[in-house]
């Protein structure tokens, strides 16, 4: 067998170890109208002693992820010892409440103690098509601070009412092709000292009709546009009499 024969399987071997682990899934976070105030929406994780329930309970998706918390107040999400790959996904759904999505603002930092891994965040309207916020290829350590603005109108036609947010870890492989193992808290997202906010989504919002208000609307219109049809077709036939 090959080198490139064997280091697909050991990357295919890497994959569904992925899968067999705890992946666990729970339900969008879904913003009700109560917590929209003109046209606006902020979600935020704020470093404080029960942070890490609130994480678990809010994302829509993780595995090999875990919330820490150190003596000093310092907290952040680390890609567990061991595995070669590392996600978690949040999911904000605003159908329910009515509004669909103008812009939205990510802020977080990503900050690495190696140089094994690659690090990325990106969003998806649709789950399947995922887009770059923030790229880390390996390197010396150091934090990134993402603060980017995405502006869906543009980019999508129609109304968005749903986004989601991924951070994702990616061990790097060593010269034989082998995925490296990550190392205990070597890559972390959201490291904030106590008090601070360690993950923000801050959402611009407008108001999406009902259909049947809409269907009522345009059931209006037609009416009007036939009375005014008729207006004119016996107007009409008044001038040739």
């Amino acid at each position: 067998m090959n080198g490139k024969k064997r280091s697909l399987l050991k990357w295919t071997a890497a994959l569904a170890i992925f899968g067999a682990q705890a992946l666990s899934a729970r339900a969008a976070l879904l913003i009700d109208g109560s917590q929209i105030t003109d046209g606006k929406f902020t979600y935020e994780l704020k470093n404080n002693v029960g942070w890490g329930t609130s994480f678990n309970n809010d994302v829509f998706q993780k595995a090999n992820v875990s919330p820490s918390r150190e003596t000093n107040g310092i907290s952040y999400v680390a890609a567990n010892a061991g595995p070669t790959l590392a996600s978690f996904t949040y999911k904000f759904d605003f159908s329910m409440a009515g509004y669909a999505i103008e812009s939205v603002t990510f802020t977080d930092q990503l900050q690495r103690f190696e140089s094994k891994a690659t690090m990325i965040t990106e969003y998806s309207i649709d789950g399947e098509t995922w887009h770059t916020i923030k790229l880390l290829p390996p390197a010396p350590s150091g934090p990134s601070q993402t603060n980017v603005v995405l502006n869906l109108l543009p980019e999508y036609s129609g109304d968005v009412s749903e986004i989601l947010y991924r951070a994702t870890v990616t061990a790097n492989s060593d010269g034989s092709g082998n995925p490296i193992p990550f190392t205990y808290i070597a890559y972390q997202w959201g490291r904030i000292t106590d008090g601070n906010t360690i993950f923000s989504a801050a959402f611009d919002l407008k108001a999406v009709p009902e259909p049947s208000a809409s269907a009522m609307m345009g059931f209006a219109l037609a009416l009007v546009g036939m009375g005014i049809a008729g207006v004119r077709f016996r107007q009409c036939s008044r001038a040739g009499a």
